[in-house]
C-alpha cells in the first residue's frame, strides 16, 4: 500500500530535432506557462540545440509549444498536484511500484473511506490513497467482485488490457477541465482507463471516439494509439486516470504522428448548441 502525500515537480523532455512544434504541456483552452523555460529543462539529441519559445495561438484551444529543427518526441509532464482543485494541466495524484500484478484479470477499483486512517488500513498491497475532490480515496487493482473492508464501493473499470512486463508502475491522475480544455495528443506504454467524479468525457483515437456522460462515467483505452482527451458537455470535467505500464518505460509520451478529425470539437459544438441562451 503506498499514500502519496507530495510529489516533486518534474518534467522530463527529450527531443530530436524537430520540422513542427511539439506541445509539452498539458493544458486547459488558454495554458500559457511565463516559468515553462525556467523550470522545464529541454534537451537536444545530437549536436543539435533548438531554440525554445511561447506562442500564443488565437484558437479555441491555446498550448505553450517548442519550435525545433525536425521531427521530435518528448516525454510528457508529471506534475505533482496541488491542493488547489482548479481548472488546468491533469497532475499526478500518486506513483506505484508493483512488483507483480493480482493473477488473472485486472480490474480498477474505486472506494471512498470518512478517514486517510481507515483507507489505510483497507490497503492491500495494489492499493493506493489519495485526497480529492472532498473525499478519501482508495484506488485498487484487483479482480471482478473485490471489495475492501469498510469504505463505499465507486466504480470497479475493467478489465484493463495488460501487456506483459517484468515489473509494473501506476500513475494516477487527477484533472479538472472546463468544456472544450483538451491535453494535447500523447500514447501510452499502458492501458489507461478514465473516471470522471462530474462532467462528460470525450476520447478520440484513430479507431474512432469514445464519450461518456456525466458523473461516474469511464473510458478505457489499450496501449498504443495516440489520443485526444477532451472535456466536453456544459459544466466542468472533474475526475481521475489511471496509467498501468511497464516500469521501464515512460507512462506517456507526446505525438504528432497522427492528427484527430475533430470529433470531439464537433461533439462540443453540438453540446454547446443545446444551452439556452444566455448560460
Amino acid at each position: 500500500m503506498v499514500t502519496i502525500l507530495a510529489v516533486k515537480d518534474r518534467f522530463s523532455a527529450v527531443c530530436a530535432a524537430a520540422a513542427r512544434p511539439i506541445v509539452v504541456v498539458f493544458g486547459p483552452r488558454v495554458l500559457i506557462d511565463a516559468d515553462l523555460e525556467s523550470r522545464h529543462k529541454i534537451i537536444p539529441t545530437g549536436d543539435q540545440r533548438g531554440n525554445s519559445m511561447l506562442k500564443v495561438l488565437a484558437s479555441a484551444i491555446s498550448v505553450a509549444t517548442i519550435g525545433l529543427a525536425s521531427p521530435a518526441w518528448a516525454q510528457a509532464t508529471t506534475r505533482m498536484c496541488s491542493s488547489l482543485e482548479v481548472p488546468g494541466p491533469a497532475c499526478l495524484l500518486a506513483h506505484q511500484h508493483l512488483p507483480e500484478l493480482p493473477d488473472g484479470p485486472v480490474f480498477w477499483h474505486l472506494d471512498t473511506f470518512k478517514s486517510t486512517t481507515e483507507a489505510q488500513q483497507a490497503a492491500s498491497e495494489h492499493g493506493t490513497v489519495v485526497e480529492a475532490f472532498g473525499s478519501v480515496w482508495l484506488f485498487t487493482l484487483q479482480h471482478a467482485g473485490w471489495r475492501p473492508t469498510g469504505g463505499r464501493h465507486v466504480a470497479e473499470i475493467g478489465p484493463l488490457p495488460i501487456a506483459g512486463a517484468n515489473t509494473y508502475s501506476v500513475e494516477y491522475l487527477r484533472s479538472v477541465f472546463k468544456p472544450g480544455t483538451t491535453a494535447p495528443l500523447h500514447v501510452h506504454s499502458g492501458p489507461e482507463a478514465f473516471y470522471a467524479v462530474s462532467g462528460d468525457t470525450c476520447l478520440e483515437t484513430p479507431d474512432g471516439v469514445q464519450i461518456g456522460r456525466g458523473a461516474g462515467n469511464s473510458l478505457l483505452i489499450k496501449a498504443g494509439p495516440p489520443m485526444l482527451l477532451m472535456a466536453i458537455g456544459s459544466v466542468p470535467r472533474q475526475g481521475f486516470a489511471l496509467i498501468l505500464h511497464d516500469a521501464d518505460q515512460p507512462p506517456t509520451t507526446l505525438t504528432q504522428v497522427w492528427q484527430p478529425q475533430g470529433l470531439c470539437a464537433r461533439q462540443l459544438a453540438a453540446d454547446q448548441s443545446k444551452r439556452p441562451i444566455g448560460h
